[in-house]
């Protein structure tokens, strides 16, 4: 069924062929559903509209913004017809920093749009008003909105779908689940504390033996206790990412040596001294972890995996990197990073692998990252996007560092290999629109 914008109609009427009149038992009142929104109309019969269309008033609201540039599937269901998909997808920040120039930043995420259509909105978490099923956003229009450029901005009524990419409060994602259903997908609470999760994981047996030890940090009598058993400690701050917070402690012949992921070094002579140190320098909940038995040199390396829900809603592989430390850093991420290979580049080079050996390695990988989102499923979270970070020690063994539901990858196209980012880009549209009723048709 297509639709017709007319401006030729009153707001409260619609048009339908004769043999979409006819074929639905000439209605005069059909109800028109744009994602939360919903209106009766009047319904008029035209011998000139082209077959199976319905024609619309351009003026179909006054109280949200409904794009008619754009492409919509159109259902009809029970008398009732839906223009779709309506999906929003939230980011950090807030909207009032946003312009055509930053938002450009999320174009590779339409590259598809072709597949999924419809209208796809960037909001922030402070521009969205449940109360009121208020939205406002920027829309993407991929032959441009009436100003020419490729975004328009508006206020919209609460969607079908909606891709998380931001910091919301759990309350605010209860509210909007109790409205819209199981809908929203990487919801974020639960992912953003170590310790809760590394609690939740090692409940599982065959999860655990793939855990680096862990323990709340508590005091500088801990970390010495701990370092009688261990030949140096990571402390990790439980809510901060991208390698912030992170202290990499050891002993020294005659003391204790700590470095940050700012690849500071600081030499402490005994443990009042270290004491005064994390006094002074651990300022928010942290854990303490066991560092993984691998180095490449004076070096760190990791590999993160890459899996997102297709439009299949089925969880597929979409690929791994290979991240190498600069020499002597805590950290793999970009400010503490040298060098960066795909994963099988670093599984036939550094590990001198074969390629039935790697390959086993990798579907290793994909099968305990999947075995990790299930806890987090189980536990009530909706995800379809995920990356993790692996370590691979010198006995081939696989360790979990962590799962990332916000990895900000519109930031990483210059370390994302081409196909790989290109894939994760736009995958979770094609699984927005497969949760809704418009992936159903």
């Amino acid at each position: 069924m297509n639709i017709q914008w007319m401006e030729s109609i009153k707001e409260n009427q619609m048009v339908l062929s004769e043999s979409l009149f006819d074929s639905l038992s000439q209605p005069k009142v059909l109800t028109i559903h744009f994602g939360s929104f919903e209106i009766e109309l009047n319904v008029l019969k035209d011998v000139d509209i082209k077959e199976e269309t319905i024609g619309l008033p351009m003026g179909l609201s006054s109280s949200y913004t409904i794009p008619t540039e754009l492409p919509y599937d159109c259902l009809l269901k029970e008398g009732h017809i839906y223009l779709g998909p309506i999906m929003a997808f939230i980011v950090t920040g807030t909207l009032k920093n946003y312009s055509d120039k930053t938002l450009s930043i999320y174009l590779p995420r339409f590259k598809e749009y072709e597949e999924t259509k419809g209208l796809i909105f960037i909001c922030t978490k402070e521009s969205i008003n449940v109360k009121d099923s208020r939205i406002a956003g920027y829309y993407y229009s991929p032959n441009g909105t009436e100003n020419g450029g490729q975004w328009g901005y508006g206020e919209f009524p609460l969607p079908d779908v909606i891709f998380n990419r931001s910091f919301i409060k759990k309350r605010t994602i209860s509210e909007l689940q109790k409205k819209l259903g199981d809908v929203l997908f990487n919801s974020f609470y639960l992912n953003l504390d170590k310790w809760l999760i590394w609690r939740y994981l090692s409940k599982q047996i065959q999860l655990r033996k793939h855990l680096p030890y862990t323990e709340k940090y508590t005091d500088v009598n801990q970390l010495t206790a701990l370092l009688k058993e261990n030949d140096a400690l990571y402390i990790k701050a439980r809510r901060n990412s991208r390698g912030r917070g992170i202290f990499h402690l050891c002993r020294t012949n005659n003391g204790f040596m700590v470095r940050d992921s700012m690849q500071h070094s600081t030499f402490l002579e005994n443990k009042r001294q270290l004491k005064k140190f994390l006094d002074s320098n651990i300022i928010s909940p942290s854990i303490v972890q066991q560092p993984v038995p691998f180095r490449y040199g004076k070096r760190v390396l990791d590999f993160r995996v890459y899996l997102q829900k297709n439009d299949k809603k089925e969880w597929i592989f979409q690929g791994f990197t290979t991240r190498i430390s600069k020499e002597d850093s805590v950290v793999t991420n970009t400010i503490g990073r040298e060098n960066l290979l795909t994963g099988k580049e670093a599984l036939s080079t550094i590990y001198q692998l074969d390629e039935e050996s790697a390959l086993r390695i990798e579907n290793d990988m994909v099968e305990l990252v999947k075995s990790a989102v299930q806890v987090y499923e189980e536990r009530g979270m909706h995800i379809a996007d995920i990356a993790a970070d692996i370590i691979l020690d010198d006995n081939l063994h696989l360790w979990l560092l962590e799962l990332q539901l916000n990895y900000a990858a519109e930031k990483k196209a210059y370390e994302i290999p081409s196909e790989i980012f290109h894939k994760i880009m736009t995958t979770p549209f094609k699984y927005a629109k497969a949760i809704t009723k418009y992936g159903e048709s």
